[in-house]
């Protein structure tokens, strides 16, 4: 049985015009539960070029980590999918006899993968190794000066006015600054042996500041441990109870880490058999050094799948930052910002259409974000169409598959693998913007968003999955028919992104 006519059996029984697609769609978002709450849908058929759903289309939402989309998007669009970054090391004054007379030199370029966490059997101590190997192998056995970070392609503002007070230190909501290591976190590790005895590492150990009081209990039932610590500093006070025989890691993100970033790598020189004589700072750009050795990033399509995928908010703001350094040279949030405005007036030229747009970072975390369904709708129908379209789907997590989208969807398994989308949540924000293809291969682009909700977040999940199952039974139009090239074409490189 050929595929077309699989799926003209399939549909006759189950297929849904635009009517009654919109008419099954209301029904959930109407259902008792969602009263009180904010929902604002749009669906777009790109090879018919037309709207086929649209609730609130200009209504104003937070966008929570959707505002991603528009991050990596603009990523794509000005650094380009093969965009690079790099760490770089140098040195001041002279080497005489294996000593540096003069201060090793870190540049800091906004690179947010320094680190482990994401590639199997690879540890951030790897890349610090690797950095104190180039100095020895350089002919550097002591330094005499200091260990200086250039951390200048950013301004000072590493935290933004409108995060929560309460998320700034957890692991989704790093300081931002040009040079971090290990996701700008503070790994701990805690173990208890069968005997209810604690026991702690922590990485990097080197952390500036860095105190660590354990004060849970090992008894017998669930581990759950929560940490407390003053704001500016990174002294923790951990409580709750560790199962024996069990283990917790705790993410929480150093106070600083550009200094966190120093301080570990004077740490691992030592180590190497290369001791730092001076102190670790931050510094001016020195007027001429000699270079070292580059950690060299992969590129913005790769890490971008961990921006999206993950929803790593500190990837998405070294993104932003980086970017309104090298096309406003200033590497702001405001820089960020007027970048952004630049796309999206590309994209859609109509001021109208974006009344009460509101941008405050690259990650969504910021409450004061505002964006419209109609302005996601276009930013994913942008990406569709470019060269590098192939690149930008396989950023997406993929729903019952991986990402944030593991776990979703799996009540219905045509939806896996057929949902390409980036979730977002703050509180009282659950959204789903993304792509998805009918049972016939049409692609559809969909943006649900909800704000505002007084039910429970897992009620609202199930509500948009349910619509990408409905989305899914979209009947092909005669126009679509006459497209098969262009609408096979995309179902193939779906499938091939999936394996």
């Amino acid at each position: 049985m050929t595929f077309l006519l699989f799926c003209s059996l399939l549909l006759t029984e189950t297929g849904l015009t635009p009517t009654t697609l919109s008419a099954e769609i209301d029904t959930i978002l109407t259902e008792p539960q969602f009263i009180g709450g904010f929902w604002g849908v749009m669906v777009y058929a790109p090879l018919r070029k037309k709207v086929l759903l649209e609730r609130n289309p200009m209504g104003n939402f937070r966008p929570a980590s959707n505002a991603k989309i528009l991050t990596a998007l603009m990523a794509f669009e000005y650094l380009g999918p093969n965009y690079r970054f790099d760490t770089e090391i140098g040195y001041t004054g002279s080497i005489s006899e294996g000593v540096l007379h003069g201060d090793l030199v870190v540049f800091g370029w906004g690179d947010p993968s320094f680190s482990g966490n994401y590639e199997p059997g690879i540890h951030t101590r790897d890349y610090l190794a690797s950095v104190a190997s180039a100095v020895r192998a350089h002919g550097i056995r002591r330094i005499e000066g200091d260990l200086v970070g250039v951390a200048d392609m950013f301004d000072e503002v590493a935290i933004p006015k409108s995060w929560e007070w309460d998320d700034v230190g957890q692991d989704y909501c790093v300081p931002i600054t040009p040079l971090s290591l290990h996701d700008g976190w503070i790994e701990i590790n805690l173990m208890a042996d069968a005997n209810g005895n604690i026991s702690r590492e922590v990485f990097p150990a080197w952390t500036p500041d860095l105190r660590l009081n354990v004060e849970a209990t090992s008894k017998p039932g669930r581990s759950k441990l929560k940490y407390d610590r003053p704001w500016g500093t990174n002294h923790f006070t951990i409580s709750g109870n560790l199962a024996p025989c069990d283990s917790v890691r705790l993410t929480p993100a150093a106070w600083n880490p550009t200094l966190q970033f120093l301080a570990s790598l004077k740490g691992f020189l030592n180590d190497a058999g290369v001791p730092v004589a001076g102190a670790f700072r931050k510094g001016a750009r020195p007027e001429r050094t000699h270079p070292i050795h580059v950690t060299t990033s992969a590129t913005v399509s790769e890490l971008s799948k961990i921006l999206m995928k993950e929803s790593q908010n500190h990837y998405s703001d070294l993104f932003f930052k980086t970017m309104g350094y090298h096309y406003r040279g200033e590497g702001s949030f405001s820089a960020g910002i007027s970048l952004a405005w630049d796309l999206i007036e590309s994209i859609i030229p109509k001021p109208e259409t974006m009344r009460g747009f509101s941008l405050r970072d690259g990650s969504g975390m910021s409450a004061q974000n505002y964006l419209n369904p109609q302005l996601i709708s276009a930013l994913l129908d942008y990406g569709l169409r470019q060269p590098w379209r192939e690149a930008w789907l396989a950023t997406f997590p993929i729903m019952g598959v991986d990402g944030t989208l593991e776990e979703r969807g799996l009540f219905d398994p045509s939806l896996q693998r057929r949902v390409w989308a980036k979730t977002g949540y703050i509180y009282r924000t659950r959204n789903l913007s993304g792509y998805t293809e009918t049972l016939a291969g049409e692609p559809l682009v969909f943006v649900l968003l909800a704000n505002n909700y007084s039910t429970a977040t897992k009620n609202v999940e199930h509500a948009q999955d349910r619509i990408c199952a409905i989305l899914r039974r979209l009947e092909p139009s005669n126009e679509v028919r006459d497209q098969q090239d262009k609408l096979f074409g995309l179902s193939k490189t779906f499938d091939a992104i999936a394996e």
